[in-house]
């Protein structure tokens, strides 16, 4: 398990801070408060997630769905909150997050 999650939460930081530099944001507060906030949410997302992957017979997309909603709104908040050159949190966040959750179902998909 802590390897699955060392893996997700590597793949999370490299992701969305490539997409950080992307969309131009170079502040290194915001570029670290995106590190701070990952470190908070992918590990408990993803220990949710195979939790009840593995402990239930819910629906697996809803869960996701909920998951990621959750994980979303709460890096948009943190974000609003502490970050001084992120204009839209709740976009960025949105658009970060879609973006290595799809990549990390990628990667998942060819190992």
């Amino acid at each position: 398990m802590f390897q699955t999650l060392s893996i997700s939460l590597l793949i999370t930081l490299v992701v969305e801070l490539l997409f950080s530099l992307a969309v131009r944001l170079r502040n290194r507060h915001d570029l670290l408060l995106i590190c701070a906030v990952n470190c908070l949410t992918n590990p408990a997302a993803v220990f949710i997630h195979y939790r009840i992957l593995y402990r239930t017979n819910w629906n697996l997309t809803i869960t996701t769905i909920l998951l990621e909603t959750a994980v979303i709104i709460a890096e948009a908040l943190l974000l609003w909150r502490f970050a001084r050159a992120i204009n839209n949190p709740i976009l960025f966040s949105a658009s970060a997050n879609i973006l290595s959750f799809s990549i990390g179902k990628l990667i998942n998909a060819f190992f």
